[in-house]
């Protein structure tokens, strides 16, 4: 089985030609990852203009965030993410990696920063 990835700009002409590349070869793919909900609707809009039919002609599997909506027409099968349930697990993630460092050098980069501005209340206060 051959694989073949294609990272394509977020502009609709971007992404009809790559989709035109990728679907005129001799071996066209016959199922396609599309990891932006985004994305999807551009290359959706190249395959109508090719008369290719998702679930059809194509296996297509996406990724989107809850509440986004995806393009009619498809019951797309898809990775579907909670935002703030990925934003809790990077939190989590990241403060475990800081509290099991043991001893070893920990990023900064990896650290919460208390950046002063005008939204709160305490940002005139030092430190």
């Amino acid at each position: 089985m051959e694989r073949f990835s294609a990272f394509l700009p977020l502009e609709a002409d971007a992404v009809a030609s790559g989709v035109r590349e990728m679907f005129q070869t001799k071996s066209p793919p016959q199922a396609v990852y599309v990891s932006d909900d985004i994305l999807l609707h551009h290359v959706v809009r190249a395959w109508q203009a090719m008369g290719i039919v998702p679930g059809r002609d194509v296996e297509v599997i996406t990724q989107s965030c809850r509440g986004n909506p995806l393009p009619d027409g498809f019951n797309w099968s898809r990775m579907e993410f909670n935002p703030y349930q990925v934003g809790r697990m990077t939190m989590d993630a990241l403060l475990q990696s800081i509290q099991n460092a043991e001893g070893e050098l920990c990023s900064f980069t990896h650290q919460a920063a208390w950046l002063p501005g005008e939204t709160a209340r305490l940002a005139g206060r030092p430190g």
